[in-house]
C-alpha cells in the first residue's frame, strides 16, 4: 500500500521551472500591495480581462491559509497597506459618518479576493460562502487603522 501511495506521489506532475517563473513575474506585475486610489483603480479597470483576473486569482490561492480569517486577512495584506485600507468601509460610511471609499465597487478585485479563497481547498466547505468571505473583508477594513498604529 506505502509503495502504491509512493508511485502516486511520485506521478504527480511538477511545476516547470517556466510556470514558477510565470507566477513571479505576475507578482511583479501587479505591484503589491497597492498603497493609491491610482493603483487600485488601475488594477480594478485591468483586472476586467479574464486573463489577468485568473492570474490575480492563482497568486492569491498561493498564499492559502488556515481558516476563513486568517486566509482572507492574509491576502487582504498581500493586496493592499494598511494606510489605503484605513480610507475604505464595505459600504462607503463609517460607524462616526465619514464618507470613505466604497470596497464593494472593485467588483473585479472582490472576485479575485472570492476566486482565491473559495477555491482554497484547505477550508472547510461551510467556511466557503460569500457573505462570510464578505464579513472578513470588512473586518481587515474595520482593523486597518489600529493595525496601522501598531506598526509605527
Amino acid at each position: 500500500m506505502t509503495a502504491k501511495i509512493d508511485d502516486l506521489l511520485d506521478s504527480r506532475p511538477k511545476p516547470c521551472i517556466c510556470t514558477i517563473q510565470r507566477i513571479e513575474e505576475n507578482e511583479q506585475q501587479f505591484l503589491l500591495p497597492l498603497d493609491s486610489f491610482d493603483a487600485i483603480e488601475h488594477l480594478e479597470n485591468s483586472m476586467k480581462d479574464q486573463q489577468s483576473r485568473q492570474q490575480m486569482i492563482l497568486l492569491l490561492l498561493r498564499i492559502g491559509g488556515i481558516n476563513l480569517q486568517k486566509t482572507v486577512y492574509a491576502i487582504m495584506e498581500k493586496l493592499f497597506s494598511y494606510e489605503i485600507g484605513t480610507k475604505f468601509t464595505w459600504t462607503g460610511k463609517s460607524s462616526k459618518g465619514i464618507e470613505k471609499a466604497k470596497f464593494s465597487d472593485l467588483k473585479n478585485i472582490y472576485a479575485a479576493i472570492s476566486g482565491a479563497v473559495l477555491g482554497n481547498k484547505d477550508l472547510a466547505g461551510d467556511e466557503k460562502t460569500t457573505v462570510k468571505v464578505q464579513y472578513q473583508v470588512t473586518e481587515w477594513l474595520r482593523h486597518c487603522q489600529q493595525n496601522l498604529k501598531s506598526q509605527m
